[in-house]
């Protein structure tokens, strides 16, 4: 079981950093698209983006930043370094 969850680990490390080289994004987003582009056959949830997004941050392959989204709404994008 333990080498399916790397397995799942990769891939979606893999899937994150080539979603930041077309830009920065958002959980939300990135979740998303990473559905529409398999055509709903992969579908990853938003709590195991973040613990990828936390394992890159702290390799330092990835940044984060919040911005402002409306009037009081705060969104956390990624940035690829």
């Amino acid at each position: 079981m333990a080498s399916k969850n790397f397995f799942i680990t990769g891939v979606t490390e893999m899937l994150f950093l080539s979603l930041l080289e077309n830009g920065d994004s958002y959980v939300y987003e990135i979740t998303k698209t990473i559905e529409e582009k398999s055509d709903g056959m992969l579908v990853i949830s938003p709590n195991t983006i973040y613990t990828v997004a936390y394992k890159l941050e702290q390799e330092g392959l990835i940044s984060e930043y919040s911005a402002l989204v409306g009037r009081k709404r705060t969104r956390i994008y990624y940035h690829l370094e």
